[in-house]
Formats: C-alpha cells, structure tokens, sequence
C-alpha cells in the first residue's frame, strides 16, 4: 500500500511539472514580452516600473500555461495536421445552454485556473483595479479562448467554460482587493499609501492585452 501511494504521488507531482513546464520557444516569447512592455512604458511613462514588469512576466508564464496546456488553444502544427488529414479545419461545437450537466469539478476548475489573471491584471495596470474594467478582461480573453476553440477538433465552445473563466476572473480580483487590506502585501505590490506608486504605468490597460496576444501568438507558432 505504501509503494501504491508513493507511485501516485508521484504520477500526481510529474502531471503538475508537465502543465507548468514550457518549450524553449515560450522564453523567446518571454523576452519579446519584456522588450515591448518595457519600451511602452518608457513611452508612457519615462520609465519602467521592475514590479510591473515582474508581474507582466508572471501573466505571460500564467497565458502560456493556460493557452497551451489548460484549454488547448490551436497551433499552427496543429492546423497543419488536421488539414493533412482532409478534416475541416473550422469545426465548431458549440453549446449555449448553461449548466446542461449541472456545476461539475471541471466548473470548479475553470473557476480556479482564471483567478490568476483577475490577481495579477489589477498589480500591472491601475485600470484593472476597478471590477467592471477587469470583468471586461476576463470576458474578452475567455472569448477569444472560445473562439479560437472553434478551429480545435474535439473540443467545444461552451458558454459555461465562458462564465466559470469570468467568474475566475472576479474571484482573483476579490482576493487581491481583500488582500491589499494588508500593508505588508501593499509594499510588496508597490501601493503603500505612504509610498505611491511612482514610476509604474497608470492607466496602461493595454499591457495585460499585450501579454496575452503574445502567449497567445507564441502558443500558436509553438
């Protein structure tokens, strides 16, 4: 019985490092990320904020993970393959009727896999600090998931994929808000009222957009 549940542990750990690990590819993406951002908020700003760039990369690794190995978005090899096999490459399945098999544990993971981006979206762009602009992302990406789910064969477009991401979404920017009652956790973001935020990028609603188009770009040429 011992050995049995030490092989599963282990089946358990190696399933873990397989989603967070990444081709060589990715960290080309990662330094693509770095030089645009950087150079756009020198743009705006005069000068690039280390904490937003350190989160911007968070939430590149974050979209890499979640396009490439959570939702399997489509890639160019992908495409290619299915086209050999003379199978149409816009197959969409799509389902519009919510909650057809009521709340299932792949709901409830939707709903943790998308907290991530509702944390870290608010800590590099001031605009994502109010619930209806961050609502607004998490929409758009979850819908563009979607969409692009459409070109994938075996997989479907479903509107409660959409609305658990959304409420994933919601939920990472109500733990964040809560947290940020702590003082500790406002220095470590850089909002300490006592300290500001000088240098990083207000209002630079773009730059989580950004990030995700280049993971997004990356996964599909990966």
């Amino acid at each position: 019985m011992e050995n049995q549940g030490t092989v599963i542990q282990l089946s358990l750990w190696e399933s873990i490092a397989g989603l967070l690990c990444l081709s060589s590819v990715f960290i080309v993406g990662l330094a693509v990320t770095g030089i645009v951002l950087y150079l756009m908020m020198r743009r705006k700003n005069g000068v690039a904020d280390i904490r937003t760039m350190v989160f911007s990369a968070l939430l590149y690794y974050y979209f890499c993970i979640i396009f490439c190995n959570i939702v399997g978005t489509p890639s160019l090899s992908q495409l290619l393959r299915t086209a050999s096999y003379g199978e149409p490459l816009f197959a969409p399945n799509i389902n519009l009727v919510p909650f057809v098999d009521g709340i299932s544990m792949g709901y409830i993971l939707n709903v943790i896999c998308f907290m991530p981006l509702g944390f870290l979206a608010p800590l590099i762009s001031t605009t994502y600090e109010k619930a209806e602009k961050c609502f607004l992302l998490g929409f758009g990406v979850s819908l563009g998931i979607e969409i692009s789910q459409m070109f994938t064969p075996y997989r479907a477009t479903d509107i409660d994929d959409l609305t658990a991401n959304v409420l994933g979404v919601m939920a990472g920017w109500l733990i964040l808000r809560l947290l940020m009652k702590s003082r500790m956790i406002r220095r470590l973001a850089g909002k300490d009222t006592a300290v500001g935020r000088e240098g990083a990028c207000a209002g630079c609603w773009y730059l989580p957009v950004i990030t995700a188009g280049i993971a997004f770009l990356v996964t599909f040429i990966s």
